[in-house]
């Protein structure tokens, strides 16, 4: 049997689930989703191990941390920095609070110019972005007393 290499490996499985259209690609959006069933049943045999469900979270966050993007100069929507709001969620899923945190700092200006801030950050209970919240919201300059955090 002729050997295949990982990428090959990865390729055919890739192929033989949107055949039995168990996985679905987006070309538009340069993505991939997977029928809902497979997902549910991914998410259920994560959920039977924290520790593989943190290192699956992680593995998507250096995934998306390494997409590259548009220069800064550039951005004119949540499109442009989608990748970075991704390595957000699924950093801040692996516990790196340190790297969800620093995404949230760079991009938080351009996501309250856009309305998407409560959108994307409307949940999240990271004490930085409580702490960029109020001074935002308290006025310009301004350092929130611990009462207002």
């Amino acid at each position: 049997m002729p050997e295949v290499s990982k990428y090959e490996l990865k390729e055919n499985i890739i192929q033989a689930l949107k055949r039995r259209q168990l996985l679905y690609c987006d070309r538009h959006l340069k993505s991939y989703h997977l029928h809902p069933l497979v997902r549910e049943k991914g998410e259920y045999l994560l959920s039977q191990n924290p520790e593989n469900l943190r290192t699956a979270h992680s593995q998507a966050y250096n995934y998306y941390i390494s997409i590259p993007l548009k220069p800064e100069s550039e951005w004119q929507s949540i499109e442009d920095i989608q990748p970075l709001i991704r390595a957000h969620y699924h950093a801040r899923q692996a516990g790196n609070l340190d790297a969800a945190n620093a995404i949230i700092s760079e991009v938080y200006e351009y996501l309250q110019q856009w309305t998407c801030a409560e959108l994307v950050c409307g949940n999240i209970e990271l004490p930085l972005l409580a702490e960029v919240k109020n001074i935002t919201l308290s006025g310009a300059g301004k350092i929130p007393t611990p009462q207002e955090i």
